[in-house]
C-alpha cells in the first residue's frame, strides 16, 4: 500500500491542493499528480516519514507531501512564500474555529476586511497604480494594478500591521503563536489577491501598457475587484515546519527521508520577478523612483526594491550552478532525493546526472506538460517543455548514468514533442507511409507503429515513450529528424497549411474548430515585430472570405476584433 493510498480521497479537500496558488514561473500544479505517483512509488520500497522542500515556492508541492501525510519541512529565501507556506503548512483547518476571536471570528474578521474604507497612507497606490484607472498614462504611471485595488492593498495591509505590527521574520517569531497564525492567514490571502489581479504576464518586473495590454488579455481577472478569501486549509496531526533562508544552509543538519528538489532552472531571479510581493509581505515601503527620462516616461519602469540581490541564487548561472547543485547535494541528509528539472535548464542533463549518481543511483523519470509562458509568444516559439525528476537512492550502489541511456531518453522526449506540433501535410505524406488517416512512422519485423492524424495538419494522438520499446537508439534518431524536417517551418507556414484545410469540405464541427485555430495564429503575429507578416496572413485570410463568404460567418465576424487588436499593438 502507497503512502498516498492510506488515506481515501474522499476524507480530503481535494482543492487544497489546487486552489489559492499564486501564478508563478516553475509552478508545479501541473504535475502534481505525477510527483504523487513518484513520491508513492518512494514510499512503497522506503516508507518515508520527513519530507523536505528547501526551495517551495507557491508551496504546491509541500501541499501535496502534507496531503499525503509526510512530516513536511518547507523553505524558500523570499519572504512572500514563507507567508504563503507558513499559513498552508503550518496551520490546521480545524483552528480557523478558534482563531481570531476576539475579532468576532474569522468570517467576521475577512468581512471586515474586504469592505474596509478608512483613509490610508499611499503606497502601493502612490508608485504601482494610477491616479485614474480610465485615464492611465503607462508613459508617466506604473499600472501594476488598478487604483481601486491598489488601495484594497494600502487599506488591508495597513490595517493588519495595525493589528500586528512587524513585517520581518524576526519579528513573526516574537508574536504569540496566535498573532502569528492571524497574521499570515490574512496575509497569505492578500497576496494572492496581489498575484491574481496584478496587470502583468506573469512577473513584477514590468507592467502592460493600458489594463490587459494592447490584447486586453485577462481584463476580467485584473479589473475586477479585489476580495480576501478565507485560505483552503486540512487537518493534519503531524506538525509542519516554514523556514526563509537560503536553501543549502536549510538543508544542513536536517535528516529526512525525502528531499524534493526545485531549483531555478534559469536564469529567473525570484526576488526580482516578485519584488511586489516582497514589499507586501515585508511592508517596509522602500524608496521608489519617480523620476522621468528626457521623454517623459518613467526611467525605472517596475520600481523594483534594490535589495532583490540579497536572495539572488547561484543556480541561475551557467557558470555557477553546477557547482550550487553539489554542494547543495553534499549537505542534504536524506535517503532519497527527487529533483525536478525540465528540458530548458541551464545545466545540461548528462551533466546533472554525473553530479547526482556519484551519491548513489539514479533513475530518470519524464512527463510532458505545457509550460507557464508568462510573455510575449514568438512565432516560432514551441510551448512544449519536458518536466523529469531525477531520483537518487542513496543506500544504493553508486554507478555512473549511462550515456546511451541519457541520449535515447531525451530522443525519445523530443519524439513526443515534435509529434504535439504542427506539421506541413506535402512534407509529411512525401516522408512517411500513409495508410488511410494513419501515419506510417516506424517499421519492424512486421510490426508497423502508425498514428491517426487529422489533415496531416497535427496528429490526434500522442504515445507514451513505452511505445519506442522495441526500436534501437538508431532508428529513434532517424525517426526525429525525419519528423523535425516535416514541421511547419513557422506560424505563416501554419496558417497556408489551416487554410488548404479550410477550404476543404468539412463537417460543421471541424468548420469551426479550424476556423478557432486559424484566428488562435494569426494573433501570434499581431506585435509590431511581425507587422508584415501580420499583414500578409491576414490578406490571405481575407481572400478565402471574399470567396467563401457564407462558409466562415465565425472568421468573418471575429477578423475585425484582431485587427482592432494589431492596431492597438502596432501604434501603441
Amino acid at each position: 500500500m502507497s503512502q498516498f493510498e492510506l488515506f481515501p480521497d474522499d476524507y480530503f479537500e481535494k482543492s487544497y491542493l489546487s486552489s489559492q496558488l499564486i501564478p508563478y514561473i516553475g509552478n508545479k500544479r501541473g504535475i502534481l499528480d505525477f510527483l504523487q505517483e513518484v513520491f508513492s512509488r518512494i514510499s512503497e520500497s522506503h516508507p518515508a516519514g520527513r519530507f523536505l522542500d528547501p526551495f517551495a515556492g507557491t508551496g504546491a508541492v509541500s501541499r501535496l507531501a502534507r496531503y499525503m501525510g509526510f512530516q513536511v519541512e518547507a523553505n524558500d529565501w523570499e519572504p512572500y512564500s514563507w507567508v504563503i507556506n507558513s499559513c498552508y503548512l503550518t496551520i490546521n483547518k480545524r483552528e480557523l474555529k478558534s482563531l481570531f476571536h476576539e475579532k468576532g471570528g474569522v468570517k467576521e474578521v475577512f468581512n471586515f476586511l474586504n469592505t474596509l474604507d478608512q483613509a490610508v497612507d499611499p503606497y502601493i497606490s502612490r508608485y504601482w497604480a494610477p491616479k485614474d484607472t480610465q485615464n492611465a498614462d503607462y508613459r508617466r504611471e506604473r499600472l501594476f494594478y488598478t487604483r481601486g485595488n491598489a488601495l484594497f492593498i494600502d487599506r488591508v495591509r495597513s490595517k493588519i500591521e495595525e493589528w500586528y505590527p512587524g513585517g520581518d521574520l524576526r519579528s513573526y517569531r516574537q508574536m504569540d503563536e496566535q498573532a502569528r497564525k492571524e497574521k499570515v492567514i490574512l496575509l497569505a490571502s492578500l497576496l494572492y489577491e496581489a498575484a491574481k489581479h496584478v496587470n502583468t504576464s506573469g512577473v513584477f518586473k514590468a507592467c502592460h501598457k493600458g489594463f490587459g495590454g494592447h490584447g486586453r488579455d485577462a481584463l476580467r481577472r485584473i479589473l475586477s475587484p479585489m476580495e480576501l478569501e478565507i485560505p483552503v486549509l486540512i487537518d493534519r496531526s503531524i506538525p509542519s515546519l516554514v523556514e526563509c533562508e537560503n536553501a543549502a544552509d536549510f538543508v544542513r543538519g536536517r535528516s529526512a527521508d525525502l528531499c524534493y528538489l526545485d531549483p531555478p532552472y534559469n536564469g529567473h531571479q525570484y526576488g526580482s520577478n516578485y519584488h511586489l510581493l516582497n514589499t507586501i509581505a515585508l511592508w517596509d515601503k522602500p524608496e521608489v523612483s519617480e523620476e522621468l527620462d528626457k521623454k517623459m516616461t518613467l526611467k525605472d519602469k517596475a520600481g523594483i526594491r534594490k535589495d532583490w540581490v540579497k536572495t539572488r541564487s547561484r543556480f541561475c548561472y551557467r557558470d555557477t550552478a553546477p557547482s550550487a547543485f553539489r554542494e547543495l547535494l553534499e549537505g542534504i541528509d536524506a535517503k532519497t532525493v527527487v529533483l525536478s528539472y525540465n528540458t530548458e535548464g541551464i545545466v545540461p542533463l548528462e551533466e546533472l546526472l554525473e553530479i547526482m549518481s556519484k551519491q548513489g543511483d539514479v533513475e530518470l523519470l519524464s512527463r510532458d506538460y505545457v509550460k507557464y509562458r508568462g510573455g510575449k509568444q514568438s512565432i516560432n516559439r514551441k510551448i512544449h517543455n519536458v518536466e523529469f525528476v531525477i531520483i537518487l537512492k542513496r543506500e544504493e550502489r553508486q554507478g555512473k548514468y549511462s550515456g546511451d541511456k541519457i541520449e535515447r531518453f531525451l530522443i525519445e522526449r523530443d519524439i513526443i514533442s515534435l509529434l504535439r506540433e504542427p506539421f506541413s501535410p506535402n512534407r509529411l505524406c512525401s516522408t512517411f507511409p500513409v495508410v488511410d488517416n494513419r501515419v506510417v512512422l516506424l517499421e519492424k519485423d512486421g510490426h508497423i507503429f502508425s498514428l491517426p492524424m487529422e489533415h496531416f495538419y497535427r496528429f490526434s494522438e500522442v504515445p507514451t515513450s513505452e511505445a519506442f520499446l522495441g526500436y534501437e537508439r538508431g532508428e529513434l534518431r532517424l525517426l526525429k529528424k525525419k519528423l523535425s524536417r516535416c514541421l511547419c517551418h513557422d506560424r505563416m507556414e501554419e496558417i497556408d497549411v489551416i487554410l488548404s484545410i479550410l477550404r476543404k469540405e468539412l463537417v460543421s464541427s471541424e468548420l469551426k474548430s479550424y476556423q478557432k485555430t486559424l484566428l488562435t495564429v494569426l494573433k501570434k503575429f499581431a506585435h509590431k515585430k511581425y507587422k508584415k507578416e501580420f499583414f500578409r496572413a491576414l490578406e490571405k485570410i481575407k481572400r478565402l472570405l471574399e470567396r467563401h463568404p457564407a462558409c466562415f460567418r465565425y472568421l468573418s465576424k471575429s477578423i475585425p476584433q484582431i485587427e482592432e487588436l494589431a492596431n492597438r499593438r502596432l501604434n501603441g
